[in-house]
């Protein structure tokens, strides 16, 4: 027993470090600090706690999975098709739009409200639950471009 609390004892210590030099990096979970460029880095789902966490992103056509998404700090958001282009003519996105809610603990995009899992001011981890199923969860991560 001795041996299995020393491990997780340095664990804790370990990760309640970490969260200090979050704060470190004054991420402040804000408009402004939010604000900025983003891709897709993963979409991970899951249908209930207890079975494997599916790969959606992997599923994306490769012109999806470079595609930019811009946070405006004035709550304006754009998608723009970079990279590798999905091929013909892409009409301009529409006019889409973010906000926090909750606190900021919260973030509503077009798809619909996700949780601010964490953000460490370039990593932000969003997740989602009771989509299709009850508990189930789509975790996204977005990093900052």
């Amino acid at each position: 027993m001795k041996k299995i609390i020393f491990p997780l004892l340095a664990v804790v210590a370990f990760a309640s470090c970490k969260k200090s030099d979050v704060k470190k990096q004054n991420c402040a979970v804000n408009q402004t600090t939010i604000a900025g460029d983003y891709k897709v880095e993963s979409i991970k789902y899951k249908i209930s706690s207890t079975t494997p966490e599916l790969d959606l992103f992997s599923s994306l056509d490769p012109c999806e999975k470079d595609d930019l998404y811009q946070l405006q700090a004035d709550g304006s958001m754009q998608k723009s098709d970079v990279g590798i282009t999905c091929g013909g003519m892409m009409p301009p996105s529409p006019a889409n739009s973010w906000a926090l809610v909750s606190d900021n603990t919260r973030i509503q995009l077009t798809d619909g409200e996700y949780l601010i899992e964490s953000f460490d001011c370039n990593r932000l981890v969003l997740s989602m639950t009771d989509i299709s199923a009850l508990g189930d969860k789509q975790t996204m991560v977005l990093i900052r471009q």
